[in-house]
């Protein structure tokens, strides 16, 4: 007979994976885990078991090696370095490792991607997604102490004019069809999103701008 504890924690599982919850078979890459961690961190914060298959069956973690290799994710591999609280689980005669990670509220953190290339990470469903540079610069503009002040010309109303046809965005779209160079279109898209003209959302295909 099993305890309460141990019944609401099978329970979790038969739940799945979702935007707050992440099941890892095993540990065979510590940046591979700081990527979990950094998206929990940037996004609502979650709750990653290790040991446990995608379909939410127990396998147990192997050794005591992917325990330290958990801790190196957080700490080594995730800027700046995570705080998470765990439990190691024995169910089933087998040992699964549960990792609570809070929602990071000053910073993005940022974990290598496969190319050791330093990325934030936010989750959406049950995948975790890397960000692109305009959602970077957005979050430091929305953190700076001072107001956010933009000089309205024709590239701005050009831009914005795009969305009298389309509701719905892409980067590709503006830069096909915005007849303005790249770093300027940047700029533009950082700024309107900033004052909460454009709303920026993640889709599983990736990012989508729609006016407000």
């Amino acid at each position: 007979m099993i305890s309460p504890e141990e019944y609401n924690f099978l329970k979790r599982l038969r739940q799945g994976e979702g935007l707050q919850q992440d099941f890892k078979y095993a540990v065979n890459d510590s940046r591979k885990i700081a990527r979990s961690l950094s998206a929990f961190a940037n996004t609502e914060g979650g709750t990653l078991f290790i040991g446990v298959k995608d379909d939410g069956s127990i396998k147990g973690i192997r050794s005591e090696e992917e325990i330290y290799m958990v801790e190196a994710a957080a700490t080594m591999y995730c800027r700046p370095e995570l705080d998470f609280t765990s439990i190691l689980w024995k169910i089933e005669g087998r040992e699964v490792l549960e990792l609570t990670i809070k929602k990071h509220p000053k910073e993005l953190v940022f974990a290598p991607d496969e190319n050791d290339r330093w990325k934030a990470y936010l989750r959406f469903e049950d995948s975790n997604h890397p960000v692109n540079d305009i959602y970077v610069q957005v979050q430091k503009r929305k953190k700076q102490d001072k107001g956010i002040q933009i000089k309205m010309d024709d590239h701005y109303r050009t831009f914005l004019q795009m969305f009298d046809q389309r509701k719905t965005l892409t980067w590709k779209d503006m830069v096909k069809n915005s007849g303005i160079y790249r770093q300027k279109l940047k700029k533009i898209l950082v700024d309107v999103i900033s004052v909460d003209l454009v709303e920026m959302k993640l889709t599983r295909d990736g990012f989508v701008y729609r006016a407000r």
